[in-house]
């Protein structure tokens, strides 16, 4: 699975090249440019372009080559395995597919609001290496994120508690057994309310 891994920090901009086997291997592909116009400075300006016409080529080329890919390995994706039932028929269902690092998923979390009917159903998961994990889990076609309904409705449908709707949870990072799983050190308090006292890095999150 090659690949290019483009970063982007502030006014700074590097190429890497990538492949994915058993291990990923990152090689770095070019110095690290400055974006800013440096007129004075002609040589870094060229190299800078050199190296976008060289991407664009590039990417190019690595499109011919998933496209002959894909040929050859008609049913193979690239980046998810085909998932079997009772290790004989090939699942032809629509699912959606979860990548997630497996030391910060909670899979019995999942599985638990599953089971009650307040998750998507989990259809298969597999581990791959890096230590993710990919999680197939039902598509929700006729479900919309919770934002997308709050804003439109009224103070009184906001708190009644019968509202009709089939309320799923879908994302079970950083949750887990009491005492055990713990917030990020990098929590949004800008646009997200949290409960209270939930501030520090290392607040226990408290599940059922």
């Amino acid at each position: 699975m090659p690949c290019f891994l483009i970063t982007i920090a502030g006014p700074t901009f590097a190429v890497y090249g990538a492949i994915f086997s058993d291990i990923a291997v990152v090689d770095p592909l070019t110095t690290t440019f400055h974006l800013y116009w440096l007129k004075n400075n002609n040589e870094m300006m060229t190299a800078l372009s050199s190296t976008f016409r060289a991407l664009k080529l590039s990417l190019k080329e690595l499109d011919k080559y998933y496209e002959n890919m894909i040929q050859i390995f008609p049913r193979q994706h690239l980046s998810f395995p085909d998932v079997k039932e009772d290790n004989n028929t090939i699942i032809e269902r629509k699912a959606y597919v979860k990548a997630v690092q497996k030391k910060d998923y909670s899979l019995t979390v999942h599985k638990f609001l599953a089971d009650s009917g307040h998750a998507p159903i989990i259809i298969y998961n597999t581990e791959i290496p890096g230590g993710w994990l990919l999680i197939y889990m039902e598509c929700l076609d006729q479900h919309l994120m919770l934002d997308r309904i709050t804003r439109n409705l009224n103070d009184g449908e906001r708190l009644e508690k019968q509202c009709g709707f089939d309320i799923k949870f879908i994302d079970f990072e950083w949750s887990g057994v009491v005492g055990t799983a713990r917030y990020p050190n990098f929590m949004n308090h800008i646009n997200i309310k949290w409960p209270d006292g939930r501030k520090s890095q290392w607040t226990m999150i408290y599940t059922c």
